[in-house]
């Protein structure tokens, strides 16, 4: 008879995949990392970039519409990742009120409304949310960026709980990731965005 994994072990399974789709999207848009925490349960977190796309200036549509869509993927690739495992419908997570939904998707949801404030439109809506539900799912779903997020995650499985280093984080992700980073179209649309920045 088949061992039934323990509720507990399988959410600290959940979250690590979890963890490891947000760094790999992460790696891919050339984002920094500095850790990966988790605390051996079902909580954890990237520490990398914190900054929400309407808390710059604003320049222009362009640009806002670079930065949400980098801040979109970053915000949906972990429940992507997770739900691949899992093997459920990340498309079947529906586009709900804030009140009814965790991080990830409350703090998009939030940004997506501030940006139509600071256009005057409807931009973000629900069908732009689907949109990169779809994007995210892809950039997931390739072989490539999958290995490199299995690998990572079976590491912070195995560390059970505590912070993985940056460093560690990149060795496994350029292993399978580097190549496609620098390759990746929405790595350059943000390579764009933060020369804006410099400048």
């Amino acid at each position: 008879m088949k061992r039934k994994t323990p509720l507990k072990d399988k959410e600290h399974i959940y979250t690590a995949y979890h963890e490891a789709g947000h760094a790999a999207i992460f790696f891919l848009l050339g984002q920094p990392i500095d850790s990966i925490y988790t605390d051996g349960i079902s909580g954890g977190k990237v520490n990398g970039a914190e900054e929400l796309p309407t808390s710059f200036p604003f320049e222009n549509n362009i640009l806002l519409d670079c930065r949400m869509e980098v801040f979109a993927l970053r915000c949906l690739s972990g429940y992507s990742a997770e739900y691949k495992y899992r093997k459920k419908r990340f498309m079947g997570l529906m586009f709900n009120k804030p009140d009814s939904i965790d991080g990830d998707f409350n703090v998009l949801w939030r940004e997506m409304g501030k940006a139509n404030i600071i256009i005057d439109s409807n931009e973000y809506n629900e069908f732009w949310f689907h949109s990169m539900q779809n994007k995210t799912r892809r950039l997931i779903n390739k072989k490539h960026t999958w290995i490199a997020i299995t690998e990572l995650a079976k590491c912070l499985i195995k560390k059970k709980s505590g912070t993985i280093s940056g460093n560690t984080v990149f060795n496994i992700l350029s292993k399978h990731l580097k190549f496609y980073a620098v390759q990746n179209r929405i790595y350059a649309k943000n390579t764009r965005f933060n020369n804006s920045q410099n400048k």
